[in-house]
């Protein structure tokens, strides 16, 4: 099945599924809601209601707003642009990730080689999502890696970790492109664009939601849909 096989649930807003109809969200964040501009983008506020707004008051450090995003990456949805050269994050001090937590995200790396991070804890525990080596990779502590190469093409991510039966699917809620043990690390603070400990990312997201608990297949699938939905990207 593919996003565009159930473009009609998930298209228009009286019937579109989002991440407030499953249960235990923890955060979501999306490029086209809650944007403050400053030099770059100084908060982004959290969608969910749990109000973890994500903030950078240095303004170098502040990622690029894109209204839309070339036209085409993320379907001309907008996006923030995040360049590692300049360290650009956006930070919330007091955010929990526990672990078993699933996280989704929309996004395109500028390049495939490095080690750039999508999001981690801020406070430098490793638990998050991230391309190094030329590969995809999450992380709670072990690194659980692809070994296909990573890609630059706009993707839609779900990082389930959940220690020793982790797993990371990239376009398909089905087949996961790595499983095994990522770690039992947990976060007390959250990084958007990367950190110290998983580098930082060059390249842009569209969207990141992060729920508590490991999800089954049907809400992997629902979410995955969702964003490709949103995003025009091909997900089964």
């Amino acid at each position: 099945m593919s996003y565009r096989q159930h473009n009609a649930l998930f298209s228009t807003p009286e019937n579109r599924l989002t991440p407030k109809n499953l249960a235990n969200l923890l955060g979501w964040w999306r490029a086209d809601a809650g944007i403050t501009l400053a030099t770059g983008v100084s908060a982004w506020a959290d969608q969910s209601g749990n109000g973890a707004t994500l903030s950078q008051a240095t303004g170098t450090a502040q990622p690029t707003y894109l209204a839309v995003n070339g036209g085409s990456a993320f379907g001309g949805m907008p996006a923030l642009s995040f360049a590692s050269a300049s360290t650009q994050t956006l930070a919330n001090g007091t955010f929990a990730t526990p672990n078993p937590s699933t996280a989704y995200f929309a996004a395109a790396f500028s390049v495939a080689t490095g080690t750039h991070g999508v999001f981690s804890d801020s406070a430098g525990t490793q638990i998050g999502a991230l391309i190094t080596g030329g590969n995809d990779e999450i992380t709670a502590g072990a690194f659980l890696a692809t070994s296909g190469g990573a890609s630059t093409s706009a993707a839609v991510w779900c990082a389930a970790f959940n220690g020793a039966t982790s797993a990371l699917y990239i376009n398909s809620s089905s087949a996961a492109v790595a499983s095994g043990n990522a770690g039992t690390n947990t976060g007390t603070s959250l990084s958007v664009g990367g950190s110290v400990g998983l580098g930082y990312m060059q390249g842009q997201i569209a969207e990141l939601f992060i729920f508590s608990g490991a999800h089954t297949a049907a809400q992997r699938q629902q979410m995955m849909l969702y964003l490709g939905s949103r995003y025009l990207i091909g997900v089964s």
